[in-house]
Order: structure tokens, then sequence, then C-alpha cells
């Protein structure tokens, strides 16, 4: 039995994974045809994406650096 998907806006997967409301709209811009296309759904101009395509997402984004020292 497969796993139900949970489908989110762009706005709210940017802030479950931290960061502002635009972040996955503009990370999907920047990177086009990088995410598989079953983890992004669009119904007419909204864009929603699985929660696979989150995780994706985060493990494909660039790791941040260390902290600076002061």
């Amino acid at each position: 039995m497969t796993k139900k998907q949970e489908w989110f806006s762009l706005a709210q997967a940017s802030l479950k994974l931290e960061h502002g409301s635009t972040y996955v709209s503009v990370w999907l811009r920047r990177h086009p045809n990088e995410l598989p296309s079953e983890m992004l759904m669009e119904t007419g101009k909204v864009k929603l994406i699985s929660e696979d395509g989150i995780e994706w997402i985060k493990n494909h984004i660039k790791k941040r650096g260390r902290p600076r020292k002061q």
C-alpha cells in the first residue's frame, strides 16, 4: 500500500523549511526542471508541492556555512 501524499502551497513549504514565504518559489525559478515533476502539481495559477518534494529540496539546497567568529 502506498503512502498518501500531503500537498502544500509553495509559501507553506517555504515556512516548513524555515525560510521566508517566497523561498521555494524563487528556488524553483532558479532551478528549473531539477525537482522531479511528480513532486509538483499545478492547479490553475496555484502550484502545490508534495511532502516528498519539500524533503527533496531540503536535501538539495546548498549547505549553510559555519557561523562567523566574532
